[in-house]
């Protein structure tokens, strides 16, 4: 069986009940999961680290003090690669969106996983358009600036804002040296060798997950977030991080 990997934020015990609740279908269809507990997680929320560290099922490593975002990507990734062989696949998540799908979406999600599991090749799952549609417009926008300039630049409509990739820990383990970012980009860095071999699968499972998450009004809270200057600066901060990266990358391969 595959593997999970994913940063595990939750200084809110939030999330964790949602684990806790899948924990006994990710059993079924995992072998493990590799969980990067983040530095504001240790510190609010020790039942839910005790939790994670007392199951078997998760190989815990914690991020110190002072590490970002991209820190805690790049740390599960390596606990990942140093605890598994080249050929296990590993699954790149988030854990609202593992909630979200497993019990939304649950024969669907997790018969595309099991296919991912016996294709030789890495495959990105992105959002298809009915699960756009559930987003608010200003994430849609932001995001698909992204995948518009690699489109312009490389001819590759990837999804560098991902939110689930699986591929193998060999795959992996080649990729992490250009793994530099403390931030988001992070995500890029990762799928952008990739663009010329990856499949890509649209899925309605990667709808959005927030309502279901916060227990809110779909409607009433796309509204409130399509309407939050400081939700739209948020998005862009890290968008116009990704686009930079790929006018990097750009300039990098019309040198050669």
């Amino acid at each position: 069986m595959a593997s999970l990997v994913f940063p595990f934020h939750d200084p809110n015990n939030i999330e964790t009940k949602f684990l806790k609740q899948i924990l006994p279908i990710l059993k079924e269809n995992f072998e493990n999961a590799f969980v990067s507990i983040t530095p504001k997680t240790l510190i609010m929320n020790p039942e839910a680290v005790s939790f994670l560290k007392e199951d078997s099922f998760f190989v815990v490593n914690e991020n110190p003090e002072g590490s970002l975002v991209g820190d805690h990507f790049f740390a599960s990734y390596k606990n990942a690669v140093e605890n598994s062989k080249p050929d296990q696949v590993l699954h790149l998540c988030y854990t609202d969106r593992l909630a979200f799908a497993s019990l939304n979406y649950k024969e669907i999600f997790f018969n595309h996983i099991k296919i991912a599991e016996k294709e030789s090749f890495p495959t990105v799952f992105t959002r298809s358009k009915k699960a756009w549609v559930t987003h608010p417009k200003n994430y849609y926008a932001a995001e698909s600036m992204v995948t518009e300039v690699g489109k312009v630049l490389f001819d590759s409509p990837l999804d560098y804002t991902w939110c689930q990739l699986s591929l193998t820990a060999g795959l992996l383990s080649e990729l992490m040296p250009k793994l530099v970012a403390h931030d988001l980009v992070v995500t890029s860095q990762l799928i952008f060798p990739l663009r010329n071999i990856i499949k890509t699968k649209e899925v309605d499972w990667l709808s959005w997950e927030d309502p279901f998450i916060f227990g809110k009004d779909p409607k009433q809270y796309k509204l409130e977030k399509e309407n939050d200057p400081a939700e739209t600066e948020k998005r862009m901060k890290y968008v116009l991080l990704e686009i930079n990266f790929l006018f990097e990358e750009y300039k990098k391969l019309n040198k050669s």
